[in-house]
């Protein structure tokens, strides 16, 4: 919760904000807000706890967990300058799926 001139917003958490933004991206029918959902959530991916956002992936459905490393599979392919850290997110995804 923010209090900017008087005025309280309520600010998600981060990876409340990051998730369901990999979750829509995936199903977007314009690449362009498809790509920007995608862009949003990976610059948000730095700050969230590795642990705690592969548990909170881990309770969603199967369908939402697949879309979601769809979307981070995507983020490799365009933006190259961020594969470490979607690579941080993914690669533990990826192993859990084919487990």
């Amino acid at each position: 919760r923010l209090t900017e001139g008087g005025v309280t917003f309520d600010v998600p958490h981060p990876r409340d904000y990051c998730l369901p933004k990999l979750i829509i991206g995936r199903r977007r029918l314009k690449a362009d807000k498809r790509r920007k959902d995608i862009e949003h959530a990976v610059r948000v991916l730095p700050i969230l706890d590795l642990d705690k956002t592969l548990r909170t992936i881990a309770a969603y459905p199967p369908k939402w967990r697949g879309w979601i490393i769809d979307s981070l599979r995507k983020a490799r392919e365009e933006m190259p300058e961020d594969i470490a850290v979607i690579d941080r997110f993914l690669d533990p995804l990826d192993k859990k799926r084919k487990a």
